[in-house]
This record gives C-alpha cells, sequence and structure tokens, in this order.
C-alpha cells in the first residue's frame, strides 16, 4: 500500500468509477478527476492544479507527452505521471489491476526519479521510463 503522503490522481482517461474505486479499496489515496474538476477542465489547468497538491498522475492518455501545451504543463507540474500504454481492449478492473501490479515499481519510480518523470505501466504492471 503506498504510505500516506502519496495521492493519486486518476485522470478521466480511466474512466471515473471503476478505477479510481478498485485503488481506493487496495488502500491507495486516490481523487478521481471528476470529483475534484468539471468534466471539460483542460489538461493543462488540471496538470497544473494537480501539480501544486503534490498529487501524482495516473492517466491512459499517452498523448499528453505530445501535445506540446500539455508536455509543458507536464514538465513544470513537479509531480510524477504513469500512463498506462496500451490500454486497447482493457476493462476498467483491468486498468485498476496493472496499476496494483506496478505498486512496488512505482513507489520505487516515485523514489528514485525526481518530479517531472513519466512512465509507461504496461497491462501486466511493468513500468518504463519515458521522456515528456
Amino acid at each position: 500500500m503506498p504510505p500516506d503522503p502519496h495521492v493519486f490522481f486518476v485522470d478521466r482517461s480511466l474512466g471515473g468509477k471503476q478505477v479510481p474505486g478498485a485503488l481506493a479499496a487496495h488502500g491507495w489515496a486516490i481523487k478521481a478527476h471528476d470529483d475534484v474538476f468539471p468534466q471539460n477542465t483542460p489538461d493543462t489547468i488540471w496538470i497544473k492544479s494537480v501539480g501544486a497538491k503534490g498529487w501524482i498522475i495516473l492517466t491512459a492518455d499517452d498523448n499528453l507527452r505530445y501535445n506540446p501545451l500539455e508536455k509543458a504543463a507536464l514538465n513544470a507540474s513537479g509531480t510524477w505521471t504513469f500512463i498506462l500504454a496500451p490500454r486497447k481492449n482493457l476493462r476498467g478492473v483491468e486498468m485498476a489491476q496493472a496499476f496494483i501490479k506496478a505498486e512496488r515499481a512505482l513507489l520505487k519510480a516515485i523514489a528514485k526519479y525526481p518530479p517531472s518523470s513519466a512512465f509507461r505501466v504496461s497491462a501486466d504492471g511493468k513500468i518504463t521510463k519515458c521522456s515528456l
């Protein structure tokens, strides 16, 4: 179980209920996108806010790394980003399980790498560092 002060922000790309619920049931401190922001909040806005709060980003939106404004927001966020990729054909419970399988590696990455680092999380729970 991630130690307290780690709060994980679940982006809307992972869905609004199943993934946050499964991670919370596993003992993670979770903030779901739709519980904090309106559905249509631009990514740059929520990224900045999440970073300011010190929350860690969980997403399935790999495009965040390629959109220049979103990429800049992630680099300036001061937090870690974990991207479930590819998520194709994964249901909510399977997406949550990928993060749960990656739990140990995810915590090691947070301890080892500076904020504004990004990682891809595979369906089998393996993580790899990626560029922003």
